[in-house]
């Protein structure tokens, strides 16, 4: 539902301890009040308003808005639109380009991709079409102007029963992806054409054009789940998630005030503290000075802002997977990736925990091509391990296919090693670990010893950086089947070791039934055919990518949002006792408050979201924030190391 930004919600500053909302700075007095657009934070936020006859336009209309993309979500992500088969502007799969897609005319289907022209990141855009099935005509606007014209049309637009979306595509609500993430304001659609100067006007508030207004919503209530509309008609519509947020005027774009150096009395004179918006998480020094201010997660700075180009409040993840019989470990590495994108995450390490040789091409090969070849990457070399012979569909498959630096475990360093190097170098307190393989790294890990990263014992430098661990392993509350098949029972002194000696926080998630109800994988055929987390699926199953349980997708989830999130049912009473041969139940005397698991969803949730939010992670382009190439889409063309004609 749409709502202000609160706590851990509120981009925030913090200053002196004191976590205080950054507010936009209105230009002028007459803003003084506020003015609010809606946030799409690009994981099922919509706005939607059912059908009816006064928006089934099939023969001329105008759609106008302003929009502010912070990254590409998905492939096609989709700006607004009427059901697939009547008309869509959106963003081209293939690229960072505006598309607009016209269905029905006597050609069944017309799609218009604007050439030369790059959606831009960070900054607000006035986009608007026209369509005339009397003047055979159709034109796309951007800051008004005519970007693009076709003048040779035949023909009307499907009618649909479909409700008319922005920020998706969703022909039926919570079915759809390619969700908007950004922000919204001043949407308006007509059922004439307007002209040139008419747009201009709109885009400069210089002229206000009311006839043949159908929807209206300034998206400026600041509160509440319905989009207003103003023209009149009562076309009011309903908001799907989202949050409000105070903005300036859209034409003059996002202004974030500049407190680097003052303090916090100085900071607290030049910011509103009452509302919550776009704002930036800030490094101060023990005088409580603000020393340099860094983006919220979710965002980077924009080229030649004077911000930190910094991960603001990410979550410190190391992955340590076994990335050989199961295809459900590649989705959850993507998942992370895309996470760390949006910046709810910083990926550390991907360490592997087994033996098969194959592991870790597999691994860096997703790596690369979520342009982070650079990560760590280690494997248990030494000591004692799950038995290699168990094997893979797909890893040695697509280490040759994508060629990555690494190809073989002997080549990477000792997973023990890449650990204490890595937790060395964080703060305390700091490090989530998700395991979504076997335990052996773990057990390796508390009986490391000092050496020339940390002088602590393995279990000295977990119990001061890693904050939780989160386990993937086994069915709860009890898993007493003997056969060697999941992550605790390939390794099971390992896995009795870690767990009963481990000194911090465990969250354990579960697979089996609760796993197999979120099934995922299928989505991955709408990804390009070089995208090796596809391939891992099209391996496993022996072709197209089908649908396979989501344990590890749990894990990464956890790991990242937490398990307190509201998607999760969350056990903390009891322990997990581990059994020699890796088996396990869940008992619940002794109570042991460094345990905890889940395995079910919460109340309220239904699996069908979970879905969705799992599958437009794991769909979601690499490499989506701008950097040296700005606004560039690396779904497609040279991914690094990995690069392909």
């Amino acid at each position: 539902m749409g709502r202000k930004y609160r706590l851990r919600a509120a981009l925030r500053l913090v200053l002196g301890g004191l976590l205080i909302p950054l507010a936009l700075l209105a230009p002028d007095d007459s803003y003084a009040d506020g003015h609010y657009a809606l946030e799409f934070r690009g994981d099922g936020d919509f706005v939607q308003l059912a059908h009816n006859e006064s928006i089934d336009l099939t023969e001329e209309l105008t759609f106008t808005a302003w929009v502010y993309t912070r990254s590409w979500s998905a492939r096609w992500h989709q700006f607004a639109g009427k059901g697939d088969n009547s008309w869509m502007l959106r963003r081209h799969s293939a690229g960072n380009d505006l598309h607009l897609a016209l269905r029905g005319l006597d050609a069944e289907f017309q799609g218009y991709t604007a050439p030369y022209w790059e959606a831009p990141f960070f900054e607000w855009v006035h986009l608007a079409f026209t369509f005339s099935s009397l003047e055979g005509e159709a034109k796309l606007y951007v800051n008004g102007r005519a970007i693009l014209q076709d003048a040779d049309l035949d023909g009307r637009l499907n009618s649909n029963e479909f409700p008319f979306v922005i920020g998706a595509n969703k022909e039926e609500p919570g079915s759809a992806r390619r969700f908007h993430d950004g922000y919204m304001s001043d949407i308006r659609l007509y059922n004439r054409v307007l002209s040139t100067g008419q747009i201009t006007g709109i885009l400069e508030r210089s002229g206000e054009v009311t006839d043949g207004l159908v929807v209206h919503w300034k998206l400026d209530e600041g509160s509440g789940q319905t989009a207003v509309d103003s023209s009149g008609a009562g076309n009011h519509g309903e908001i799907v998630g989202g949050a409000w947020v105070t903005i300036d005027e859209p034409f003059w774009g996002i202004k974030t005030p500049n407190l680097q150096g003052l303090s916090r009395e100085e900071a607290l004179s030049v910011i509103e503290t009452e509302r919550f918006t776009i704002g930036e998480v800030a490094e101060v020094d023990p005088d409580g000075r603000i020393l340099r201010q860094r983006p919220q997660a979710g965002q980077r700075a924009p080229q030649g802002s004077p911000i930190d180009f910094m991960i603001g409040d990410a979550v410190r993840i190391i992955f340590d997977t076994d990335m050989d019989t199961d295809c459900d470990d590649a989705a959850a590495l993507a998942m992370l990736h895309a996470l760390a994108d949006r910046g709810e995450a910083e990926i550390l390490a991907t360490v592997v925990s087994t033996k098969y040789p194959w592991s870790v091409g597999a691994t860096q090969a997703i790596n690369a091509w979520y342009e982070r070849v650079e990560l760590p990457i280690g494997s248990p070399l030494l000591g004692e391990g799950a038995d290699p012979r168990r094997g893979s569909r797909f890893a040695r498959e697509i280490t040759e296919e994508f060629d990555p630096p690494l190809w073989s475990n002997t080549q990477a360093p000792d997973a023990v090693e890449v650990y204490r190097r890595v937790l060395a170098e964080q703060p305390d307190n700091s490090v989530v670990i998700v395991t979504v393989g076997y335990i052996t790294n773990m057990r390796h890990l508390l009986d490391s010893e000092a050496c020339e990263h940390s002088p602590l014992s393995g279990e000295e430098l977990v119990a001061a950086k890693v904050r939780e661990w989160v386990c993937m392993g086994s069915r709860y509350p009890a898993d007493l089947d003997p056969g060697v098949w999941g992550n605790f029972k390939p390794d099971p002194k390992a896995t009795v070791e870690a767990v009963n000696r481990w000194p911090t926080q465990i969250t354990f998630t579960g697979g089996g039934d609760f796993a197999w109800s979120l099934a995922t994988g299928e989505c991955l055929h709408e990804t390009p055919e070089d995208n090796p987390v596809r391939r891992a699926y099209e391996l496993y199953f022996e072709g197209e990518s089908e649908d396979r349980h989501s344990a590890d997708q749990i894990a990464v989830l956890v790991a990242v949002r937490g398990a307190d999130a509201r998607y999760w049912e969350l056990v903390t009473e009891g322990h997990n006792h581990i059994f020699p041969n890796g088996t396990h139940e869940w008992r619940e005397e002794p109570d042991n408050p460094k345990h905890r698991y889940i395995s079910a969803l919460a109340d309220g949730v239904t699996t069908r979201e979970v879905i969705e939010m799992f599958e437009n992670l794991m769909v979601r382009s690499p490499g989506i924030f701008p950097g040296e190439q700005h606004g560039q889409d690396t779904r497609e063309g040279d991914h690094g190391v990995l690069s392909r004609d």
